[in-house]
């Protein structure tokens, strides 16, 4: 699990873990994913994240921290590929 900045998007979102969990990519390994538990602090706008295999990952309920953050901010995690953007994590 690894604590993470919630920024709004989704690449950077993934990016961040997988540089604090020591893997030298940008998407998680094939077969794995990233999960936001529901623990979105607004406070510190900052949560967790869990690694999970995909396949169990598609059987967790989705009232996450993404959900929180949303119901907070009053913004939805984009996609920057959707804008041509290219970012990097922090």
């Amino acid at each position: 699990m690894v604590k993470i900045q919630y920024t709004g998007d989704y690449d950077l979102a993934f990016q961040t873990p997988n540089k604090a969990a020591g893997l030298n990519q940008k998407k998680a390994p094939s077969g794995d994913i990233w999960h936001h538990l529901d623990n979105y602090d607004p406070g510190t706008n900052t949560g967790t994240m869990q690694f999970v295999e995909q396949e169990a990952h598609r059987g967790i309920p989705h009232k996450d921290g993404l959900s929180q953050y949303k119901l907070v901010i009053g913004k939805a995690y984009t996609h920057p590929a959707r804008f041509r953007s290219n970012k990097t994590c922090p």
